[in-house]
């Protein structure tokens, strides 16, 4: 109150509140922008670790362990002229 007593009104504090307090910055917005934060910082981090990669390569070594088929290995021909 001593700073407004000594220095008068500013525009700038008004038009700071009235952007503060903007329809599109309500509850629920909030909510669903953070919500859309959180979204894009797991993709642009599992992006960056190249998390499905990873997991391609972990779930191929588990399937060649097991005695299944390798996904990345080029299909045996059992019939034909080469077979």
């Amino acid at each position: 109150m001593a700073s407004f007593r000594k220095n008068g009104f500013d525009s700038t504090i008004e038009k700071a509140l009235d952007f503060a307090y903007m329809p599109i910055f309500g509850e629920k917005e909030m909510r669903f922008y953070t919500l859309l934060a959180y979204g894009l910082m797991f993709w642009g981090t599992a992006l960056q670790v190249d998390i499905a990669g990873k997991f391609t390569t972990l779930l191929n070594a588990k399937r060649v362990q097991s005695g299944g088929k390798n996904i990345n290995a080029a299909p045996k021909q059992e019939c034909g002229p080469g077979g």
